[in-house]
């Protein structure tokens, strides 16, 4: 389909209606069309020329956004509705149409009223005077990423793929080029709202299973998420760019900013990226540790999955054996050259007591408590093999801490227990091979009147037996 000629009859085109299709070269809208969707032809890459018919038409967010080969608008010089980002990306638009689709846009920022300032040590560059600190983000807001028709989009294997990184590219990139405002401040402009959960995630994992580890998490924000919070731009004609944001130190960077006003940090897991191997997000975890925030680990696992047992399918326990090696995790996409970023924070652990070693003894230890505190009550069947899952992956990483001698194995436990309460003793229930077992475990040791859960106590006395630690 490479030419689109709209009949009389139509009146409204829907948002994503002719999204991402790649044959389309030219297309008319008639005057009969009062309303345009949003992203109704974005990321149309074959795209040249459009002619607009009517003095009356509506247009949503991004309509034409990314269609880097448009370069011929036809349109009456009176257009009563543009919405944001309708030509963002459009890269081969002559600049002077470009200013005149982004004059309405700019005049709603022109309203907005500045901010007070930089705060809270933050030495980047603020936004239209607005510190990072207010660059929050509502959940209904990140829910809007439902509306993307890629947003459960599967690869071959059925995991979804929609990255954040390519939803960052093809929606948040276009929507608020020019406007020098990041998403979050850009969507709260009237009324910016200050962050009170700091998320910490990879670019590199899917938007489905990010959002629903943040709505699992039961926060409801306002949160702090830098690929919806910086303003993704590196044009200086564009307005600030992300290396004036973050500025030359970390610690005084918009991440370490808000995390000196935030109440918690949430560290978002899945399946596509591993955090720890990505230096921005461990060193985060470190910096919320060493200045008192609490964090809480979000990974990405269905609550049927964790009702039937199914923890195999957490990735805080599938891939607890892995250790953590900050000196080796990168800034940027993986296998690119070290940027100024990753030199930055690597220059600032370099400068702390322990280095990279200590940062990893941190990260350790949070994900160490996630195991310990893991809601146990939520498990209906498949009680036991969902506890052998989890004391084995604390049990890999209890060698992290090999001087703290009261860190004890489940069956080392078991047996001081054991010898403590004469009499009792673990019954083993005999392993029934179903697929949804809903017996009770047998990680109890009982005289025949009293029972003891020892796999409880087990965990709470590991966690008493860290320091600092906020369970």
């Amino acid at each position: 389909m490479k030419y689109i000629n709209i009949p009389e009859s139509i009146t409204e085109i829907q948002e994503f209606t002719f999204y991402h299709c790649k044959s389309l070269h030219s297309v008319t809208i008639p005057s009969a069309v009062t309303k345009v969707g949003h992203w109704a032809f974005s990321r149309c890459e074959s795209l040249e020329a459009v002619t607009i018919q009517s003095f009356s038409t509506e247009f949503g967010d991004g309509v034409f956004a990314g269609c880097k080969k448009l370069s011929s608008v036809a349109m009456p010089q009176s257009v009563p509705s543009f919405g944001n980002g309708v030509f963002g990306g459009c890269e081969n638009l002559p600049q002077q149409n470009k200013n005149d689709f982004l004059s309405h846009q700019q005049q709603s920022i022109n309203t907005m009223t500045p901010g007070p300032g930089p705060d809270l040590e933050f030495k980047g560059e603020t936004q239209e005077g607005w510190g990072p600190e207010w660059w929050g983000v509502s959940l209904e807001q990140i829910q809007q990423m439902k509306e993307h028709p890629f947003y459960k989009r599967r690869n071959s294997s059925g995991k979804t793929d929609f990255l954040m990184r390519e939803y960052v590219q093809s929606t948040i990139e276009p929507l608020t080029e020019g406007t020098g405002l990041g998403y979050a401040l850009f969507m709260n402009r009237e009324k910016p709202l200050k962050a009170r959960v700091m998320v910490s995630h990879a670019w590199d994992e899917p938007i489905c299973d990010f959002l629903e580890a943040i709505e699992r998490s039961g926060e409801e924000g306002p949160f702090w998420i830098c690929a919806l919070s910086i303003y993704q731009n590196h044009n200086p004609d564009k307005g600030v760019t992300i290396g004036k944001q973050l500025g030359s130190d970390p610690k005084f960077g918009p991440f370490a900013t808000v995390l000196r006003c935030a109440e918690l940090m949430l560290a978002v897991l899945t399946h596509e990226c591993d955090i720890y191997t990505r230096l921005w997000c461990v060193y985060e975890l470190f910096f919320a540790v060493t200045n008192d925030v609490n964090v809480r680990l979000a990974p990405h696992i269905t609550e049927n999955n964790v009702m039937w047992g199914h923890l195999e399918k957490d990735i805080c326990i599938s891939e607890a054996k892995n250790r953590v090696k900050s000196v080796d995790a990168r800034c940027g996409r993986p296998g690119s050259e070290m940027n100024d970023d990753e030199l930055a924070i690597r220059k600032e652990i370099s400068s702390t007591a322990g280095e990279f070693t200590h940062v990893d003894e941190v990260v350790e230890q949070i994900r160490l408590v996630h195991l310990l505190s893991y809601p146990m009550e939520k498990v209906e069947c498949n009680k036991n093999s969902a506890r052998d899952n989890i004391k084995d992956a604390i049990e890999s990483i209890i060698p992290c801490f090999a001087s703290n001698t009261e860190l004890k194995s489940f069956d080392n436990f078991l047996a001081e227990k054991l010898l403590a309460y004469p009499g009792f003793k673990r019954d083993k229930i005999k392993r029934v091979d179903v697929e949804y077992d809903s017996s009770d475990h047998d990680y109890i040791i009982s005289d025949g009147v009293t029972k003891h859960d020892v796999f409880k106590e087990w965990c709470s006395i590991l966690c008493e037996a860290l320091p600092n630690v906020k369970p």
